[in-house]
């Protein structure tokens, strides 16, 4: 691949061809075609961006290492060395679990979900309020609703996960034991795998399927913490590159646990890839023009 053809590529896809499901795809795009340099607005909150040093930002709170952590994982899981073909199941999912929990501070419970989990059933807040069609998703989805403050619910019988609002605001909370955590997740990468095959080459249902994943694995809480960096950074980002599609800067990580639908969070992560094209595109332009010299 030459950075004229690439560059076509890139070109295409920012005027939403690509990511509209019509246009070119590549098989891959690793992340190395990004500045390093830039990496690390990939994994910091995009509303921190414009702060000072903000690459360090987590670093300089209660997660030490947090930086040299998730540049390692993203060289290892989105780099051109990454394990192209790699069917991702518990096993490996656990394997970059502790790749991005280890050697990082301020973690305050490692280890799996499950309400036999040390620290008790899991819970944790949905900081988007979702939204009617949000919520009717997740019950198709398998996940029960009960609104304690209106007496609204739809139950779905022998829910492994509930969403359920008290006094205290929108929480998820998982009904399943640990043991039963490994193929909870099993079940959802293989249905993943089924929709990626049925989509065939259509970039637009292999990203709806990849948002979908995300979404689902979030709202399942399979581990008791770390998971936003887990699913909405790597995962997300992982599935993205090895599919033909660019990193996205998504706008909130909070919109993976059940406060969006579909629809929402397959615009907010094609939006986010837009500027990681310009990035690169410009990289590969740089490249040429040092090769042409």
């Amino acid at each position: 691949m030459s950075f004229t053809d690439f560059s076509d590529v890139v070109s295409h896809s920012v005027s939403g061809d690509l990511l509209l499901g019509s246009g070119m795809k590549l098989t891959t795009v690793p992340i190395d075609l990004l500045p390093k340099t830039s990496w690390w607005k990939l994994f910091i909150d995009k509303k921190h961006h414009k702060n000072a040093n903000a690459c360090l930002l987590f670093d300089r709170q209660q997660s030490k290492g947090f930086h040299a952590v998730m540049m390692r994982v993203f060289k290892a899981e989105l780099g051109s060395c990454m394990a192209l073909g790699e069917r991702l199941d518990y096993a490996a999912y656990r394997r970059i679990y502790l790749a991005v929990s280890t050697d990082v501070g301020g973690i305050a419970n490692r280890g799996p979900s499950g309400t036999d989990a040390p620290n008790g059933a899991t819970h944790f807040p949905t900081d988007l309020i979702p939204s009617q069609g949000a919520i009717n998703e997740l019950v198709q989805e398998g996940v029960s609703y009960k609104n304690y403050t209106n007496g609204a619910q739809q139950v779905v019988p022998n829910a492994k996960v509930s969403l359920l609002v008290t006094g205290f605001g929108w929480r998820i909370y998982v009904g399943y034991k640990m043991a039963e955590g490994p193929a909870l997740a099993d079940q959802l990468f293989d249905r993943y795998y089924d929709q990626m095959a049925l989509a065939g080459g259509n970039a637009r249902q292999q990203l709806f399927a990849i948002v979908r994943l995300i979404r689902a694995l979030h709202v399942y809480h399979f581990f008791q913490d770390a998971n936003g960096r887990l699913n909405t950074m790597v995962i997300l980002n992982k599935l993205l590159t090895e599919n033909g599609f660019p990193p996205s800067i998504v706008s909130n990580p909070a919109i993976f646990g059940g406060g969006r639908t579909l629809q929402q969070l397959f615009d907010d992560v094609r939006d986010g890839m837009r500027p990681v094209l310009r990035e690169m595109e410009a990289q590969l332009r740089l490249g040429y023009l040092d090769l042409a010299t």
